[in-house]
């Protein structure tokens, strides 16, 4: 039987190898289309042919069903070890739908039983999420330095849920400032009282997002927040839905310029607050995007960060501030300190000095990573050079 030759050949020799027992693997690849370039599609007989294609491989799908059943395509025998997925292109799971529904249980049924009736849903990415799943393992047993199985990857796993729901809570107006602890949110009122701006460096450990939920209004409209939100469109979708308050603000990455930077400037000077993440690489995988990157040691191996947040903040010539928000018990517990009065990169000694600083954060996340490892939401491989 011939295979699709035009817009069907992708996922009909795909399919055909998987139900020949060939495992496949999904990985990124980069696409460019010319500013000038025409669609080849034709919406007439392509859409037919796609048609033919999938009713011929549904039903031939039943047909082979019990035997994929029973004799699926062999993952173990792959050697995965050195596979990286960049984590811009770790494609969101779950539906918009799914997630409406577990803010709704939150509001209903409160936190306790919506972690409960979330165990199931939990166990269910975390058995078919392969790479999150490993690179849990790998954090937690640097994390922990001991060897590490099922159930703690999986209070990791349950402790992102956790934190989700409270980001859901939090933006619908179930959690308020008593969840913090006094003396982050005075930390916080006497940064936001300087004059001057700032920028706020933090992290994928702990729920950050949380203390921009529950701060006050003026506030929220003071912190522009650096965000690349591909990956997370229908979680970020739900927040809207529940707070039209929770995208104020927000930068996607990829729309930085010259004029962003002009932008954030004159806000810093006004008094307002720019929030990034400064333990994420570069969206891009080329090789000047490698060239972004510094590696310094992280739990005891090399590991890249990018250069770009301490660019960004030399650029802004403010002070620099790192923040954590940590749930301790049954409150988060906000740690803030500063990090640089003004981050200035030589000419002369512009790599020494971005090491120097890179260095110096992935200190302090290593500290607080070791206290809390289980709410450490970078599931990617952290110390891959692939990323």
């Amino acid at each position: 039987e011939n295979v699709g030759r035009r817009m069907d050949f992708d996922v009909d020799i795909m399919v055909r190898l998987f139900l020949q027992g060939v495992p496949i693997i999904m990985s990124p690849v980069r696409v460019i289309y010319p500013d000038d370039n025409h669609s080849n599609f034709d919406v007439l007989r392509d859409n037919w042919r796609l048609t033919k294609m999938h009713t011929r491989l549904v039903f031939g799908m039943l047909f082979r069903l019990p035997k994929l059943l029973f004799n699926p395509p062999n993952y173990k025998e792959l050697d995965l070890t050195n596979e990286a997925i960049h984590w811009s292109a770790v494609k969101e799971r779950g539906s918009f739908i799914g997630l409406f529904f577990l803010a709704k249980c939150y509001h209903i049924l409160g936190r306790t039983l919506c972690l409960i009736l979330g165990f199931p849903i939990v166990m269910y990415f975390y058995l078919t999420g392969t790479t999150q799943r490993r690179a849990s393992h790998d954090f937690l047993q640097r994390a922990l330095q001991k060897q590490v199985g099922f159930e703690e990857s999986l209070r990791h796993f349950m402790n992102f849920f956790s934190m989700a729901l409270d980001k859901f809570a939090a933006w619908s107006g179930h959690l308020d400032l008593s969840q913090l602890n006094p003396e982050g949110i005075a930390q916080f009122a006497h940064m936001m009282k300087n004059t001057q701006g700032g920028i706020l460096f933090v992290s994928h450990l702990g729920n950050m997002e949380f203390c921009r939920a529950v701060s006050r209004a003026d506030y929220k409209h003071r912190v522009h927040v650096l965000l690349h939100t591909k990956n997370s469109q229908h979680y970020n979708r739900l927040l809207k839905a529940l707070n039209p308050h929770s995208n104020v603000n927000i930068i996607e990455v990829t729309e930085i310029g010259a004029d962003t930077i002009l932008f954030l400037k004159e806000k810093i000077e006004q008094g307002d607050w720019l929030v990034i993440a400064a333990d994420r690489i570069p969206l891009t995988q080329d090789k000047a995007a490698q060239e972004r990157l510094t590696y310094v040691p992280f739990f005891g191996e090399q590991a890249p960060f990018s250069q770009g947040p301490y660019i960004l903040a030399s650029l802004l010539e403010c002070p620099v501030y790192v923040a954590f928000a940590l749930r301790h018990q049954k409150t988060y517990h906000l740690h803030i300190e500063k990090f640089a009065d003004k981050i200035t990169l030589k000419r002369a000694s512009r790599e020494k000095d971005l090491k120097k600083y890179v260095q110096k954060f992935a200190h302090i996340l290593e500290i607080q990573a070791k206290k809390y490892p289980y709410q450490w939401f970078n599931f990617f491989d952290f110390w891959s050079r692939k990323q």
